[in-house]
């Protein structure tokens, strides 16, 4: 019976869809009519099916939706120009040393070999005490120290003065963030290139990654969040988690990992922790973004952190063309659509700044993926009319 009563259903809005083709025929029929030289059959034939229309309208938002980040992706990066001017034009660090004005090589290159020396007189041991997660020696207390107290002088010169237009993210949670956008960028690609080769060693697979977004975490007994903090997954592809501060006194503020359980499951704690890590200041833990962790609360005293989020780097650099032939890389991030099991395609649409900017269609323009950056290779280059 609730079978009938379904095909019942199903007939009745077969009929009433049957009826409404038929009077919007009608209607353009009539038009048709009205305009005198227009064949209604060749008109009605040229109605897109219901897929097709489909089709064009997630189209024309998918495209309606790279405009809009384009204009936003534009105005971030204006305010960004603008934020670093004013931090060039203002600013007087605290530790030059640690603090490295943008556009200076030689100051860049001296912190680069420091952190590399810094890192080459430590002990070298590298443990892994969860799998894809690293812990080591890194740079020392009095790096951290100085850094520690750079990074609070810039905040408080920010709050100061915002007349001056130094740029000031505050987090969510109260902390600095942002580093990346208030002159800072310079002392993280020190930091990324002197943990190279650790991550070299520790992950041969990815053949490079870049640091693009840091921020400070600031623990201490009272602070809300305290009792809020959540088993989570990171949106970085590698994250570095660099204690600058611990008094003497700390208790707490250590971090857990997790098993994974499952596709849309998020461990529980306890009974999925395998590993804690007690932070130690000049020491620095990286794990895979994808690695389920939470940070513990702080019983006693205070701790802070660096942390930085890092991005796997594509094994081609190079952006691929439109109307080049293409297929995917060895690991690709997406590997269905038209390029699965070793096809080929036709790179036919870059918007610039979507999760999935390529459009890739079959040989034929039967079919069309999207592909994240970094997916694809190329196997010809576009031809070049004459």
């Amino acid at each position: 019976e609730p079978l009938q009563v379904a095909l019942d259903a199903l007939g009745a809005v077969e009929e009433r869809c049957g009826a409404l083709r038929g009077r919007l025929s009608a209607v353009v029929r009539m038009l048709c009519a009205a305009l005198g030289d227009v064949d209604a059959d060749a008109a009605l034939r040229s109605v897109p099916s219901r897929e097709a229309a489909l089709d064009a309208e997630r189209e024309r938002q998918r495209q309606l939706r790279a405009r809009c980040l384009r204009a936003e992706l534009l105005k971030q990066e204006t305010a960004r120009s603008q934020g670093l001017a004013a931090v060039a034009r203002h600013y007087v660090p605290r530790h030059p040393a640690v603090y490295v004005p943008n556009g200076s090589l030689a100051a860049a290159g001296a912190l680069q070999a420091k952190l590399a020396r810094q890192r080459a007189a430590a002990d070298g041991f590298v443990e892994e005490p969860f799998p894809g997660a690293f812990a080591f020696p890194f740079v020392t207390a009095e790096f951290c120290e100085a850094l520690w107290q750079e990074l609070h002088h810039y905040e408080r010169a920010a709050l100061a003065a915002p007349e001056k237009g130094l740029p000031l993210r505050i987090r969510h949670d109260g902390n600095l963030g942002d580093l990346q956008d208030c002159g800072f960028r310079p002392t993280l690609k020190a930091i990324e290139d002197a943990c190279r080769p650790i991550i070299l060693q520790c992950l041969p697979e990815v053949a490079a990654c870049e640091i693009y977004h840091a921020f400070v975490t600031r623990n201490y007994v009272g602070r809300a969040e305290n009792a809020t903090f959540k088993v989570h997954r990171d949106k970085s592809d590698l994250t570095l988690n660099l204690c600058l501060h611990a008094s003497a006194d700390v208790e707490g503020s250590t971090v857990g990992f997790y098993d994974d359980v499952g596709e849309g499951e998020v461990p529980e704690d306890p009974q999925h922790r395998r590993y804690t890590h007690t932070h130690s200041v000049g020491h620095a833990v990286v794990h895979r973004g994808s690695v389920w962790h939470k940070t513990d609360p702080i019983l006693r005293g205070t701790r802070g952190s660096l942390i930085m989020w890092a991005r796997f780097l594509s094994e081609n650099p190079e952006r691929p063309p439109v109307g080049a032939i293409v297929s995917l890389v060895a690991k690709p991030r997406t590997s269905a659509g038209v390029l699965a099991d070793g096809g080929i395609g036709i790179l036919t649409h870059d918007d610039g700044v979507s999760r999935q900017p390529f459009k890739v269609s079959s040989m034929d323009g039967a079919a069309s993926s999207y592909y994240h950056e970094g997916d694809l290779r190329v196997v010809r280059q576009p031809e070049i009319m004459p």
